[in-house]
């Protein structure tokens, strides 16, 4: 029973956060995912497998970075039927376009792998002398080399650093496989831009004492310099292997690093001190659908044009005395 009570929270939050979009916006993200939607549908009927594996990635990258999990265990002792009715829930495009395309393996193995998903421990766990399981962050000599200005970048290498190394390490050591690079690739730049949806505190951003313009294409510099000593290395291993394909993860990089920036972009052009804007995440999510479906990609484009107009009048506001 409570857990169908914190289930039915979540349905009235995501309710909540829909209404906050607002008129305009619900029917710009209606309009705009009609063709992810579409291009699903027949996908599913095409390459069932292709769009169950994608989809399942899109599922993982959300339960990987979801900031609840301790919270969810320490509450409640059927966490993982959460889990469940959760990812069931997100996943019913996909499972409603198998279905009507009488797709069954391809339907089983999504359940099979949500259920493996939702049974999978991922935490990393610090205990103390009681046992008793104790929090702390890290600071390691790698995190030490992230520029002091990447804020964002050091707070998300303290949720994520037990991912990015093992995902590198493991796509490096088996980048003769042509799909391995490809992959970690996608799992690293999805991850980590996971850390600009909440924005920072005012005297955070006056601290770099930059104009508008400026700033922002500082903020840009520093996420497409850190993606790039990641991802380099292993597009490199990559093309050793398999010269023949080298424009495989170097069109992957420059569609994330294009994501990345379209983040950023979406973040300052709805940043509020201290807050974690709906809109920022709504449209987050649909910069991840354009970057996984190319085809997409120009409209992300568009709208990033858009963010950067809108974050420079809106950041115009908070760094006018340093024009």
């Amino acid at each position: 029973m409570k857990n169908v009570t914190f289930i039915n929270i979540r349905l009235k939050q995501l309710y909540r956060e829909l209404s906050d979009i607002g008129l305009f916006r619900t029917i710009f993200l209606i309009v705009f995912l009609a063709p992810f939607i579409y291009a699903l549908y027949i996908k599913s009927a095409v390459t069932p497998y292709y769009a169950t594996g994608v989809y399942f990635a899109i599922v993982t990258l959300i339960h990987i970075s979801r900031p609840d999990k301790l919270f969810l265990k320490m509450n409640f002792d059927n966490y993982k039927f959460i889990y469940g009715v959760e990812y069931f829930l997100l996943s019913l495009p996909l499972i409603i376009c198998l279905l009507f395309h009488y797709q069954w393996i391809a339907l089983l193995l999504m359940f099979f792998a949500l259920f493996l998903l939702t049974n999978l421990k991922i935490n990393i766990k610090h205990y103390n002398l009681n046992g008793n399981i104790k929090l702390h962050s890290l600071n390691t000599k790698l995190q030490r080399c992230i520029p002091d200005d990447s804020f964002e970048w050091k707070s998300g290498s303290r949720k994520y650093l037990f991912y990015l190394i093992p995902i590198w390490l493991l796509a490096m050591g088996t980048s003769f496989f042509i799909a391995s690079v490809p992959i970690a690739i996608l799992l690293l730049g999805g991850i980590q831009p996971g850390v600009y949806e909440k924005s920072e505190s005012l005297p955070m951003v006056l601290a770099f004492e930059m104009k508008t313009k400026k700033f922002l294409f500082h903020k840009i510099k520093l996420q497409i310099v850190l993606f790039s000593v990641i991802a380099i290395p292993l597009i490199l291993a990559f093309v050793i292997f398999h010269p023949e394909r080298w424009y495989i993860p170097v069109a992957e990089y420059i569609i994330l690093a294009t994501y990345q920036i379209y983040l950023i972009l979406t973040k300052y052009a709805f940043y509020r001190p201290n807050t974690k804007s709906h809109a920022v995440m709504t449209f987050g999510t649909l910069g991840a659908l354009g970057a996984i479906i190319p085809v997409f990609l120009p409209l992300v484009w568009l709208l990033g044009v858009w963010f950067y107009i809108k974050s420079f009048k809106n950041l115009n506001f908070y760094l006018h005395d340093f024009d």
